[in-house]
């Protein structure tokens, strides 16, 4: 099945304001993406400290938030986070 990204990127935005839950209305950035893991395609949205939500979409086109997210997107952004950490502890240190 093929997928338009950024519709399903502009209807998962849509859901995450319409059910804001306990995350408020914290506003996703452009770190938010369509991605694919172990043949299921996810969307997750991002801010720049952490992932907001994470919805499946389902073989006929709908998204499912998940309240338990794949441990590989939380792998992949524990290490996206380190690494910007590690580049801002670097470039601190070189304004000394």
């Amino acid at each position: 099945m093929q997928h338009d990204y950024e519709e399903l990127l502009n209807r998962a935005k849509s859901a995450y304001f319409r059910f804001p839950g306990e995350g408020g209305q914290i506003q996703p950035s452009n770190d938010s993406a369509v991605e694919e893991y172990d043949g299921k395609v996810y969307v997750v949205l991002r801010n720049i400290n952490r992932v907001l939500r994470v919805y499946r979409v389902r073989n006929d086109g709908k998204l499912k938030a998940l309240k338990r997210w794949p441990l590989s997107i939380l792998e992949q952004y524990e290490a996206e986070k380190s690494g910007r950490d590690c580049d801002q502890r670097q470039s601190a240190g070189g304004k000394r």
